[in-house]
């Protein structure tokens, strides 16, 4: 939302502030005992003397008056945004060395689903492992219109997606004609808002899974893993695995080849 925003004086809604400031303690395991974690809220002492019970090493908490006083070498937020300048605007951490600040809308189109639909029109047309298919391209559309023309092609119904949104927010499940209907004010108005919306058809999910990739300075990237979670049937995000989900156990291969060709 900061990002499709594009300001540096974005306020997010209340209840994803408190949300933020709730969970800001978990970028401790991110860090090593010599970093810092900028928090907002009272200090999480309780979470601090449980870790330290257990020897965990954890890095610092800090407030955002005492960020003037550190020399900052490196800045890791949750995510990229114009908002974080707001935030560390009296710290020592140079603007050049913010990545969002070297062409604002290059940065906005990267983070929109625009990247995702050009990255699988790409694996569209590479060879990929049997296991992996792609049954068909997403759909930009510029108009109601078109969105009723996608829905007539798909019998078991549509989801449309806002270019900028995460953790399944941002996604307008339509099943029929008078779903359409129901919803076609919300429809117009988030065209005028964000010019264009990505349509796909909706189909027969067995699991959520993603695979995470690090993509260091040098454009040089290394796979870290799958990620396995659930969504509700709107799409919204419900919960994270630490293992493999049971009603997947059985339907992948037993060796990791398929990880590496999928991955590669």
């Amino acid at each position: 939302m900061a990002v499709e925003n594009g300001t540096n004086s974005y306020m997010p809604p209340k209840t994803l502030s408190v949300f933020e400031n709730e969970i800001s303690p978990l970028m401790a395991f991110l860090g090593n005992e010599d970093d810092y974690v900028l928090y907002n809220a009272a200090k999480p002492q309780h979470y601090i003397d449980f870790w330290s019970k257990l020897d965990v090493k954890l890095p610092q908490f800090i407030r955002g008056n005492q960020v003037s006083s550190l020399q900052i070498s490196k800045l890791v937020p949750w995510g990229w945004s114009q908002l974080i300048e707001r935030k560390i605007q009296d710290s020592s951490v140079k603007r050049n060395n913010i990545p969002v600040f070297e062409s604002q809308d290059a940065y906005q189109l990267f983070f929109s689903r625009l990247t995702s639909v050009k990255l699988i029109g790409t694996l569209s047309q590479t060879d990929l492992p049997d296991m992996a298919v792609i049954p068909s391209l997403p759909q930009i559309v510029n108009s109601s219109e078109e969105i009723l023309q996608c829905l007539k092609k798909h019998s078991a119904g549509i989801v449309i997606k806002n270019l900028w949104s995460s953790s399944g927010r941002g996604l307008l499940f339509i099943r029929d004609e008078k779903t359409y209907l129901q919803n076609l004010n919300r429809i117009t108005a988030q065209l005028k808002k964000q010019k264009q919306l990505i349509v796909e058809p909706i189909y027969n999910k067995l699991q959520d899974a993603s695979m995470q990739f690090m993509i260091d300075d040098n454009g040089n990237y290394s796979f870290l893993g799958l990620n396995y979670f659930d969504s509700d049937e709107e799409g919204r995000f419900q919960r994270e695995y630490f293992h493999l989900p049971d009603k997947m156990r059985d339907l992948l291969p037993k060796d990791k080849h398929w990880l590496r060709q999928l991955t590669e």
